[in-house]
């Protein structure tokens, strides 16, 4: 899942993007209003993946920790290791 945000002025745009593993399946969501609703405005957001069918299947199950990866490596709460890892295993295989 990405997330960007941007202010023109007082307003808030805020754009989200969840993508499969495999990048194949994407869903993108956008949201503006009042830079004092920021908070509000994450929400609603949230809420807009929640009921989508394809986002609610990309994301899986709420409050389930899953390991982060870079390419086909795992590392759980350490993506720059994961990341190092799969330069690592280019390296010993030239």
């Amino acid at each position: 899942m990405g997330v960007s945000a941007t202010l023109d002025e007082d307003i808030l745009t805020l754009n989200s993007t969840v993508l499969s593993r495999d990048g194949k399946e994407s869903v993108h969501e956008s949201i503006s209003g009042p830079r004092t609703e920021a908070e509000e405005l994450g929400k609603k957001l949230a809420e807009r993946f929640w009921a989508n069918e394809l986002a609610r299947k990309v994301l899986g199950k709420t409050r389930e920790k899953r390991a982060l990866t870079y390419g086909n490596a795992e590392a759980p709460d350490d993506a720059a290791a994961a990341a190092k890892s799969i330069v690592k295993k280019a390296k010993t295989s030239e």
